[in-house]
Formats: structure tokens, sequence, C-alpha cells
């Protein structure tokens, strides 16, 4: 009732009357003029009556439509069919989904979020426009999401997402380096800044922000080319521990942590790898961990001095903070650093005189940093797809979700021993 109520009031809106004002004169031309309108709001009604979702045209004197379709939080995933043909008063508009972030409320930054259909773009000079098809959830990127880091900067809604893989859509005049249908990596951390993030279908990136991906890279570790292998490589590399050295580092059973054990395995690094369950030792050491100590039932100190005989590790990598901190601070020689590089369980970071008097400094790293130089992200491109391809680094890929399905995915990204990295399909 409610959907017929609707349509009949939208064609009584639609059809202007015979003597009626803007040159509407001839009915067979207003007819004419407004077929498209009806068309819009015929297949609006059939999107509600199925995806229960409507949202209604605001009607300009140009008689053009201009709408913005949003799911429910409660409606099952887009069916594909659902976004073809959806029709503008002069011709048909290919639409596409993005999770944008509408504003920002400190008590429930994730009630802002919620799945939009918008036009695909165009690609302009110099430009690619990348169809997106797997993304990560990322704790940086739910981190923008609740710090309010992009849509607090903005007046429009916003999209994060710092990573994604995808096809080459189209592109724009003077682009050398790709063609459509090539598989690509859109290295979307800069745009996302910007509210064009990799959390949406299609996105347009200078060229020079796109990468091709080699037939020996899967899409599921392409998807996850940039956020962890890329901190991976720079935390090794400040950190400087000599061959042959310990490199303690908290959340070792993370997806970058089994990274950072396979990396350092391969530069001849041994690790102490600090774990919250038990059950995840044997698994780590079979991924090539020397040792592995569970802090929430072990101490932490006396493991680490027993095996570095009293040495302690010669340097620290902490993504907790908080009461880790202090454990990690104290498990460091003196004179040696701790880079914190995460915030899991605290934004605030303990650390006990005793140990900053033995000169152990502890000092923030951030992959944004090197992000920005160009030259830094060609030589962070080149080291990582060499790793990949000769299988020293391999991401670890979880569970899948729709896009639409962004909370559940959100929630179990969050879960203790998902396994590998959730990511959003399209």
């Amino acid at each position: 009732m409610v959907g017929v109520f609707f349509l009949q009031r939208s064609f009584h809106r639609a059809t202007p009357s015979l003597s009626g004002a803007n040159g509407y004169g001839n009915p067979l031309l207003s007819y004419a003029s407004n077929w498209s309108l009806w068309a819009f709001y015929l297949s609006s009604v059939i999107r509600w009556l199925s995806c229960g979702t409507l949202s209604v045209p605001d009607q300009t004197p140009d008689n053009s439509a201009v709408w913005l379709v949003s799911t429910s939080e409660t409606s099952d995933v887009y069916r594909r069919e659902h976004r073809k043909n959806k029709f503008s008063t002069t011709s048909d508009i290919r639409m596409y989904r993005a999770i944008v972030q509408r504003g920002y409320k400190a008590e429930d930054p994730e009630s802002t979020l919620e799945v939009v259909d918008k036009p695909i773009p165009s690609a302009s000079p110099g430009h690619v426009v990348v169809h997106i098809t797997l993304r990560p959830v990322n704790p940086y990127d739910l981190k923008l999401v609740r710090l309010g880091l992009v849509a607090g900067k903005h007046s429009f809604p916003v999209t994060v997402g710092s990573e994604g893989f995808g096809i080459v859509h189209s592109v724009g005049e003077g682009v050398t380096t790709v063609k459509p249908g090539q598989r690509v990596i859109p290295m979307t951390m800069v745009a996302m800044e910007e509210g064009n993030g990799s959390w949406q279908e299609y996105v347009s990136l200078k060229e020079e922000m796109v990468l091709p991906v080699p037939d020996t890279i899967t899409d599921e570790a392409a998807a996850q080319f940039v956020v962890n292998p890329w901190t991976v490589i720079g935390l090794l590399r400040d950190i400087g521990v000599p061959k042959g050295e310990y490199l303690l580092q908290t959340a070792a059973g993370s997806v970058l942590g089994r990274q950072i054990i396979q990396l350092a395995k391969h530069k001849g690094i041994k690790t102490i790898n600090l774990v919250r369950r038990p059950e995840q030792k044997e698994e780590l050491k079979a991924l090539g961990a020397d040792e592995v100590i569970c802090y929430t039932s072990e101490d932490v100190v006396s493991r680490v001095k027993e095996i570095t005989g009293n040495k302690l590790a010669y340097g620290a990598l902490d993504c907790v903070g908080g009461d880790v901190t202090k454990l990690v601070a104290a498990s460091v020689r003196g004179g040696g650093h701790v880079f914190v590089y995460g915030s899991l369980a605290s934004r605030d970071l303990i650390v006990s005189i005793p140990d900053v008097l033995r000169g152990v400094t502890v000092r923030g790293w951030s992959l944004l940093v090197e992000w920005v130089l160009p030259e830094k992200r060609k030589i962070y491109s080149q080291e990582t797809l060499e790793y990949m391809e000769s299988k020293v680094i391999q991401p670890l890929a979880g569970e899948k979700f729709d896009l639409a399905q962004f909370k559940e995915a959100i929630k179990k990204s969050e879960e203790v021993g998902r396994g590998g990295k959730v990511l959003l399909v399209s």
C-alpha cells in the first residue's frame, strides 16, 4: 500500500498540467520529457520492495533528478542486478557502491557508516579509474573511523580504506603504465585522507598511485600489498637489529606479526614473540619464530633474560601500548630502542623510570611519514614485490564479506584468533 501510494504521488508530481508553468503546454512533450523520471520511480519502488530501501529524488525546475540510495542496516547483500540500469533524465548512469561516513559521533562512530550508490567516475587526464574487488579491514582504517580523523575534516561523506586490489576500468589521456582490464593495486592511503579510500567499488587515482600486479601474486595477497609489508620492511630496517641478535615484538600472532617473523628469519634475525594465548606458540614456531612467550601467564622479563643469557633483546617493536609497553621496555638492553607503531590496547604508554635511566628509548614509527615520499614508495614497492614473489612474505587472507556486510566484517576483524586478514569483496 505504501509503495502504491508513493508511486501515485510520484506520477502526479512528475506529470505537469496542460497549462502549467515552465512551458509545459504540450502534454506529449511533457510526457516525453519525464519518461526517465517515471522509470526511476518505478525502479525505486522495485528496490524498496526487494531490499527495504527507497529514496525520493529532489525535483528541480529543469526537470532533473538527483538522488542517493542507501542500504538499511538490516538489508541483505545487494543483488547485483539492483545496481544496473539506474536512470537519470539525460542518459543511463552506471552506479557503484561505496561505504561512506557521514559526519562523526564520538559516542558511536560506526553508526555514521552506510553503503550508498554513486556514479562511476570518468578518467581525467593522468588518472586511472580502478574497479576495486578486494580490500582488507585494517586497524588503521577503523582508527580513522572511530577518531573521526577523516570525516571530521570534511563536510561531505568520506570513504576510508588504505589499500586494496582491483582491475583497471578506464584510463585518462596520457596514461601509459596501465591499461583497461589489467590487475592493479590502487594505493589509496593518500587519497583516503581526502575521503577517497578503498572501501568502495570504484576509485579514480593519479597514475603514479596505481601499481601493476604480476600474475605470480594472488588477488588476496595483492589486496594486502601495502600496509603490513611496507610497515614490516620499514620497521626492520630502522630498528637495525644485527644478524644473530634478538628482536622482541608484541602481537606476534597478528598478520603483521607473522610477516615480521618471516622477514626476520630471512635476514637472520632471531625473534622473541609475545602473544596472549598459549595455543599460538606452536603455530608461530612452525612459521619460523625462535621463541614465543605468553605474556598473560609467563614472567616476560625473566624469560627474555633466560633466552638471551641476561643480555636482553637488542630492540623491540610494540603495537599494543599501556602496561605491555612497560614489559617490552624492561626486556630491552640498556641503550636499546622500542618502536611503537600501534595502539591496540591503549593510546597511552607506560615506561618505568629505571628503564629510561638505562638509556632505553621509546619512539613512534609511522608508515605515513614514509608514504609521502615518491622515492620511498618506489623502494617499498620493489622490495615487497621481491619478497612476495620469493614467498619470504606471505600475507594471510581470512574470511570474506560482501561490501554491504561491513559491520559483520568489522566485528570479525577484531575477534581474537580470527586467523587471516578479513576482506571486503565486491
